[in-house]
Parts: structure tokens; C-alpha cells; sequence
């Protein structure tokens, strides 16, 4: 479908928020999708509150400290003119296609905060965003040498969660299964480990060089898939490690008298990735952690799973991983895996307060906490209102990474969710074609409940109770349902028809709770999955506001045992008008400030002109608004300032319905020096009167201003 590019006109509107839930983008297959009628909205939803938790940079130091400086990733749509990249001095150095989307991994070593700007109000772009760092969660360590028989003193976890009265009640199920984990690397060579790869040999996005205490990692580097992994060590560096402690939890093998019991010890088979890698000294290398890195190895986990494994069955993806922003790829990829039904099982964080890290904060994952011996709450582990279950994370021990027989402690939500993650394999062995919606209700109603009775945002449902969990899934019947749907709630974006990209949607739940956000894709839809079933509201921001007496941006919808994927339409009906400033034969080094004014025409001696907004994103410039029919406006171009200089010059100007490429509309002939066809135009009053779709030639001469009005049909 052809669809219409919604470019903000402030930049913090096109990174704004989500929030303790955010959204997947369209989604998991089901019957066709149903409308329902929207409910009446009983109080105003004009403020209901939203949650910023995208990296809004404000300086090119921001970049530099908290991004893989340099990189940015970039959704596109058909449209896309890759000479806007070339054209600022970047170049693409990576692309993928994923579940209809189209994305640009894209490079420039200076000046990347004007190109991120640029990029997010270039037509066919639906959203770009900088390359994020993940890091590891995890606390401390210690050393001990373990081995099977000690299980009983050192392995509490085995005992308190029920998981040894499991494995002796119920066993292992019958079915061979699939586990996933993204995280530093894991030392193949392990004792526990033996059993546990098939034809997928664990994929690694850094090249390794050298052995055991001297190895080298390069970051495969844009435009290449991860390498192979071999039979060697790929966890072995100071500071790493995680990767095998974590793996170790998840299904280090049972009963074979050696060190500890993985929560899932047999009848799975590993798909690990390694997107997390330190050089000898114990630095991060290049790379290491980035959204490109981990959320790339979850695309080709999904891949894969498409590729190689059952389309019924599920795969948990265990990620003791995160950061402090949120990121549109990540949810696209999250996605991505839920509609191929592979679920991540995240930790919460180990900051010890109240607050949305990520992914585990993100809709449509599994949210885990940390517990101790005492089954109390730890007092690193992160609470809040998107956590799901919790799990022993204090003390933990399991696979070391310097030796075939080593064993070490480590503490961490990092080491309570491969507990879970180990948990949902067990799971599985009994029943692989349970959804991701079935094992997030089995986990939280079969935990045991800790803290405030009922859901709390300490302990999310309970402290997971591995024997319960088994037997639910033992003792299910095809009549049983989860209160999480396997449907999505979607928004579907339209102007005069046609699906709108890039529309900021906000999901709350009736009382008006936030919970998510989204953006709409190249349809125009904007998609919410994993959702307890209930009435909700949705609320588009197109453009900030409703801009027309027949949409509203605000409705409550129910979302009560749905058949189908509910969606719901915001329809607007509007023309969306292209101001473009673009180069004529006598350009260089102009650079223009676009603003835009809504004439008052009601005293006709004295016309007001109501300031809408200003622009500035490049050189030359392209920026749109929904103009009114029957109003007419004014724009305002000027020099950019820079250094106590104008940046004057010649240009074109253009006014188009058209979602178009500036170049296309390059001006004819350049104009003698500070001559115009269409001087004087220098204030509003004497703005030049031009039409839509045609181009003007045009001269800047110091910080004047040039002033054109154009007025917009009625019909």
C-alpha cells in the first residue's frame, strides 16, 4: 500500500515516548482482523501522560557518551533517495529486510546529530535513531571449586524453587527443545556442555583471534552475518564470563556428577550468540553491546528458528542485558521474534530502584527480578510495574569460563532470568507448542506469591515455583486460556485513505495508566502484542493534535476475548503540504531557516499572522504541515546563522502535495546577485503570492527575510 511519510516537526517528537510497556510493531499471526466499536469517553483524555525513555540527544557529546558513536539505524520506506545519506557524508554500510520493514545501518565519523535530525525528517524515512550500548547486569563473583554431590549446599536455588522436586516428580518431558541466549559467549569447551549443540554451532559477531589467555575480538563490522562459532573458549577474557555463568543455569547437564543442574539438564539443544566481547585487558572492544550487535544476533535467532525449527514451537531468548533508553529497532526485532513465536525472557536491571530499563520494560517480553535464599527481594534487583516473576539471583553458582571444571558465584537479575529462561525450556520438553502467551500466565499464576498479596512491583506475581508450572503444563487442557491475548490491539493511521508512517501511538489502559508506545509503519498501522486482555485507550499524536473536525485522537476500545486482531481507525482527512527549499544552479553554501505563519485575514486593514513553527534541519531544507483548506499561510525563509555570519545565497522554494525528492525540483537558472523576480518580499505583509507545485528561483542577501503566501483550496 502506498503511504504517506509523517515527518515531525520538532525532533523530540519523532523520538517521544514509551514507557513501562512499550509496543510491537505489527505482528503475531491469528484470524483476520475484527473492528470494535469504540466505547464513549467518559472524562478527558486531553493530558493523559506519556514516559520518555528514548535517547533524545542535545549535543554531539551526548552521542559521543552514551552511543556507538558514529552509527545510526534507519527504517525506510520505498521511497527512500539513499542520496540524502551521500549527500550529508555518510555512507550505508549495512541493510537488512525484516517482517516487511527495510533498515540502513549507516556511518559518519562527525557531525552526527545533524545528520540524525536530517535523516528523521527525510521523506521515506519512518524513524532513525543512534546505535545504543547494552551492557550486562550482573554483581559479583566469586571462585570455589564444586562438583555434583555438593548440589545440596551450594546450589539453593535447586531446593527453594521447587525445580528438584520437579525433576524427580515429573522428569524431563519427551519433546527435544530450543533455548537461545545473547550475551558475552560461552566456554564451549565446558564440562557441563557436552551435549548441548545441534546444527547450530553458536554465532559469534566478533571474529576471534588467538587462544585462551590471548585472544582478540574484532566486530564482524557492518555487511557481514556473525561467524561460526568453534569448539574453542569464546568467554575466556577478564571481565567476561557472563555468557557461561548464565548458560550453566539455563541446562548445564544433570545427573552426570559433575558440578550443578541446569533448571532444563537435558533434551535441549543451545543457540547461543555472542554480542558482548572484552579485549585481553578486560575493555570492551568495538561494538561490544550496541543495539546493531545484540538486536542483529536476535534477528538471525529468528531467522534461524524460521528456517530450522518447528513453526509451532516456541524458543525463549534468555538476555541478561540492557540500558537506560528505549530503541524502535529493538521493538521492531521483539517483534519480529513474537510473531515467529520466540519470546525474550529479560532482566529487570540492578540499579535497585523503580525504573524501566530495556528490554525488560518493553510490551511483549518476560520481565524478570531478583531473589535471595530467604526468598526475599535483592536489593539490587530493579522493581516496577512491567515486571513479570522473579527467581533466585543472589549467590548463584554455575559454569566458569577459564577452565573445563571451573565453577564460580555470581549475583545478579542477570542470573535470575536464565533461571526462568531454564524454566520455559522445561516447559517446553512437555509441551513445545506452548505460546508465549500461555507460558507468561503459567509462570505468574503458579508463583509463589511474595510481598503484597497479588501482583506487586517488587516481586512482579511471585517467586517462580518450578514444580507448580510443570504440573500446569502437565494437567493442561485445550479449553484453558491465558488473560494475555495472542492478538494485537493496532491503531491504523490513515489520511484521505492512505496508511500514514511515523505516527507517534500511545496505549493506556482505561483508568489511564500508561502502558506503551509505537510508531506507525509504512501501512500506517501500530501494533500492540502480549496484552492482558481488558478495555484500553489509544491516542494518536499526528501532528500534535486533532487537526480536523472529523477525527478524534483519543479512543477507548474493549479488548475482551478477541477473535481476531482488533483494529482501530484514526482517519484523517487533510492535505499534507512539502515546504522545500532546494538548490538551483547558483547554490553554494546557502543554508535556510523555514518558518511558517496562518494568516488572519478577518480585518483585512490589519492581517495577523500566526506563527506555527520554525525549521532548520540541513543545508537546504524540507519539513511539512497539514495546511488547512480554505486558509491561507505565509513562509518565511531566511539565512542560518553561523559564527556571526549569514549564510546567504541563492535557493529554490517549491510548495507540493507531492512527498518528494528536493533534487527533482532543482530551480532552473541561477539569479543575478540579490535579484529576484519576486522582490520586494520582505515582510509578511508584502509576502509573494506562489503557487503549489511549481518551483521559484530565489536569492537570500545577508538576514533578510523572503516572505511567500499561498492559499489552500477550499476543496
Amino acid at each position: 500500500m502506498k503511504s504517506i511519510k509523517y515527518i515531525a516537526i520538532f525532533f523530540s517528537a519523532a523520538l517521544f515516548v514509551t514507557g513501562c510497556d512499550t509496543a510491537l510493531a505489527p505482528g503475531i499471526s491469528g484470524d483476520p482482523a475484527t473492528v470494535v466499536p469504540e466505547k464513549e469517553v467518559s472524562f478527558d483524555y486531553s493530558d493523559l501522560p506519556g514516559e520518555s525513555s528514548f535517547f533524545s540527544p542535545g549535543s554531539e557529546q551526548d552521542l559521543i557518551n552514551e552511543t556507538h558513536y558514529g552509527y545510526l539505524i534507519v527504517r525506510i520506506e520505498d521511497s527512500f533517495k539513499e542520496k540524502v545519506i551521500t549527500d550529508a557524508g555518510a555512507v550505508v554500510v549495512n541493510r537488512m529486510e525484516m517482517n516487511g520493514g527495510r533498515y540502513l545501518y549507516v556511518r559518519k565519523n562527525r557531525e552526527v546529530l545533524k545528520l540524525l535530525k536530517t535523516l528523521n525528517n527525510a521523506p521515506g524515512v519512518v524513524y532513525a535513531e543512534p546505535d545504543m550500548i547494552n551492557e550486562m547486569y550482573s554483581a559479583v563473583t566469586y571462585s570455589d571449586d564444586l562438583n555434583d554431590p555438593r548440589i545440596n549446599s551450594s546450589q539453593y536455588s535447586y531446593h527453594i524453587t521447587g525445580l528438584g522436586e520437579a525433576l524427580k516428580t515429573y522428569g524431563v518431558g519427551e519433546y527435544d527443545v530450543f533455548i537461545a541466549t545473547i550475551d558475552s559467549g560461552i566456554n564451549k569447551t565446558h564440562e557441563e556442555f557436552g551435549s548441548v549443540y545441534g546444527a547450530h554451532p553458536g554465532y559469534s559477531m566478533f571474529d576471534k583471534t588467538g587462544d585462551a589467555g590471548s585472544v582478540s575480538y574484532t566486530f564482524v563490522g557492518p555487511g557481514n552475518d556473525p561467524v561460526a562459532m568453534d569448539g574453542s573458549n569464546w568467554d575466556s577474557n577478564p571481565g567476561e564470563g557472563h555468557g557461561t555463568h548464565v548458560s550453566g543455569t539455563i541446562l548445564a547437564e544433570g545427573n552426570n556428577g559433575l558440578g550443578v543442574t541446569g533448571v532444563c539438564p537435558d533434551n535441549a539443544t543451545y543457540l547461543f550468540y555472542k554480542c558482548f566481547a572484552d579485549d585481553e585487558n578486560g575493555n570492551s572492544v568495538d561494538g561490544s553491546g550496541s543495539t546493531w550487535a545484540v538486536y542483529g544476533s536476535f534477528k538471525h535467532l529468528v531467522d534461524y528458528k524460521v528456517a530450522n525449527i518447528d513453526s509451532d514451537y516456541t524458543v525463549p531468548v534468555n538476555m541478561s542485558l540492557g540500558g537506560d533508553y528505549a530503541s524502535y529497532y529493538a521493538i521492531d526485532v521483539i517483534n519480529y521474534g513474537l510473531e515467529n513465536k520466540v519470546v525474550a525472557v529479560v532482566a529487570s536491571g540492578n540499579d535497585g530502584f523503580n525504573i524501566s530499563a530495556f528490554p525488560a520494560a518493553y510490551q511483549g517480553v518476560i520481565a524478570v527480578g531478583a531473589t535471595n535464599g530467604r526468598d526475599e527481594k535483592v536489593h539490587f534487583s530493579n522493581s516496577g510495574k512491567h515486571l513479570s516473576v522473579s527467581a533466585p539471583g543472589f549467590n548463584i553458582i554455575s559454569a566458569g569460563n577459564t577452565a573445563v571444571d571451573e565453577y564460580v558465584y555470581m549475583s545478579g537479575t542477570s542470573m535470575a532470568t536464565p533461571f526462568v529462561t531454564g524454566l520455559v525450556g522445561l516447559m517446553l520438553t512437555h509441551d513445545p507448542t506452548l505460546s508465549p502467551a500461555m507460558i507468561k500466565h503459567i509462570l505468574e499464576s503458579t508463583a509463589d506469591d511474595k510481598g503484597a498479596p497479588g501482583f506487586d512491583e517488587d516481586y512482579g506475581w511471585g517467586r517462580v515455583n518450578v514444580a507448580a508450572a510443570i504440573e500446569a503444563v502437565i494437567n493442561l487442557s485445550p479449553s484453558d486460556s491465558s488473560p494475555y491475548s495472542e492478538y494485537l490491539l493496532q491503531a491504523n493511521v490513515t489520511n484521505s485513505g492512505i496508511g500514514v508512517a511515523a505516527v507517534p501511538v500511545y496505549l493506556y489502559k482505561s483508568t489511564g495508566e500508561f502502558v506503551a508506545s509505537s510508531l506507525s509503519s509504512e501501512s500506517g498501522i501500530a501494533s500492540f502484542g502480549l496484552l492482558r486482555e481488558g478495555d484500553y485507550i489509544l491516542k494518536t499524536f499526528y501532528f500534535g493534535e486533532s487537526l480536523s473536525d472529523d477525527s478524534d485522537p483519543v479512543k477507548v476500545v474493549s479488548f475482551n476475548n478477541p477473535l481476531g486482531n482488533v483494529v482501530v481507525d484514526f482517519a484523517y482527512d487533510f492535505p499534507i503540504y512539502n515546504i522545500i527549499t532546494a538548490t538551483n544552479e547558483g547554490t553554494a553554501g546557502t543554508d535556510t531557516v523555514i518558518e511558517l505563519y496562518r494568516v488572519d485575514d478577518s480585518d483585512p486593514a490589519n492581517p495577523a499572522f500566526e506563527f506555527i513553527l520554525d525549521y532548520d534541519r540541513g543545508a537546504l531544507d524540507q519539513t511539512q504541515y497539514p495546511l488547512q483548506r480554505g486558509e491561507d499561510y505565509v513562509i518565511g525563509i531566511t539565512a542560518y546563522v553561523s559564527d556571526g555570519s549569514p549564510l546567504d545565497g541563492h535557493y529554490a522554494i517549491r510548495i507540493s502535495e507531492d512527498n518528494p525528492d528536493p533534487s527533482s525540483y532543482t530551480g532552473s537558472a541561477a539569479l543575478t546577485d540579490g535579484n529576484d523576480d519576486m522582490e520586494p518580499n520582505d515582510t509578511e505583509a508584502d509576502a509573494y503570492v506562489i503557487n503549489p507545485e511549481q518551483t521559484y528561483n530565489a536569492y537570500l542577501d545577508g538576514e533578510e527575510y523572503d516572505f511567500y503566501r499561498i492559499s489552500i483550496p477550499a476543496n
